[in-house]
């Protein structure tokens, strides 16, 4: 075990296992590919962190991560057996360019390994400026997409939500040069957070600086309290917000929803508005 190149807290271990891609149903994928198990970012709302206590990892979510050290060689014998066609979602559950990427490469690795099946789309999805490291790698593949999650253009309301991911202004700017580089990017705006990040100036903002980073296809998804995220959020909403922390402390999936198809109308009505293509990963929008 070993701290993290780079910060004070976050400890990592190499790990072997068994399987690197995973059948998913999420929406417009046929497999999940992780990386890494864990992620430093350490947003609040991630659900991801439900694994650290259903397995008793005993740390907290943020401060360590597993390396998959042997993933880009098991990727190459499964890639055999992928259907033609098929689309992997790339960072499903950890940030495949979170910093120790920058000292292990795996996810690098992964790509060359991809490189050899371009028949695949391979959706990467991060909030790292990093990604842009690979960018020959991607736009040689030529299959791969590029979305960056955003959820608000306040810096200091992302700084509380997102303490370690990349900030917002400078997701954008790279957004926008994968787009001039030829790749095809996306916003997904997920999860939409109620009394947070769901008014209409906080939208508006987010679809004002896709539309100027070139993005073709905005997502939305809705916030979710799976295991330990309500401790969590509240816990970081506290001491800036405690208006707002009272309410998700009494927050139901029933009004969840309700702010949700709120807001994701009106992402959709604004982006097709815009001529962009728009996704809802719930179906509530139907």
């Amino acid at each position: 075990m070993y701290p993290l190149p780079g910060t004070q807290t976050t400890k990592y271990e190499v790990v072997r296992v068994s399987k690197a891609l995973s059948p998913t149903t999420l929406p417009g994928l046929d497999y999940s590919l992780n990386p890494y198990f864990g992620c430093e970012f350490n947003c609040t709302y991630c659900y991801a962190r439900k694994y650290f206590l259903l397995r008793e990892i005993p740390y907290k979510w943020g401060e360590y991560v597993q390396v998959k050290g042997n993933l880009p060689g098991l990727l190459e014998k499964e890639l055999r057996k992928i259907p033609k066609g098929s689309v992997i979602g790339l960072g499903t559950s950890t940030d495949p360019y979170q910093p120790v990427e920058g000292f292990f490469r795996v996810t690098g690795r992964l790509l060359k390994v991809l490189s050899l099946r371009k028949d695949l789309r391979i959706d990467i999805q991060t909030k790292a400026a990093a990604v842009y490291n690979d960018v020959e790698r991607i736009k040689e593949h030529g299959n791969i997409t590029v979305g960056f999650t955003i959820l608000t253009m306040d810096e200091d309301l992302a700084r509380i939500i997102e303490p370690r991911a990349s900030i917002p202004r400078l997701r954008l700017k790279y957004l926008k040069k994968f787009a001039d580089e030829g790749v095809e990017t996306w916003l997904f705006i997920g999860p939409i957070l109620p009394y947070l990040t769901d008014s209409k100036e906080n939208l508006d903002a987010l679809i004002e600086a896709a539309l100027e980073a070139g993005v073709k296809t905005i997502y939305t998804d809705k916030f979710r309290f799976r295991l330990g995220v309500r401790e969590n959020i509240v816990e970081a909403l506290a001491e800036p917000f405690p208006d707002i922390t009272r309410k998700y402390v009494i927050l139901n999936n029933e009004r969840i929803d309700r702010l949700y198809i709120k807001a994701a109308k009106y992402v959709k009505e604004q982006a097709l508005k815009h001529g962009l293509t728009y996704k809802d990963e719930t179906g509530k929008l139907g």
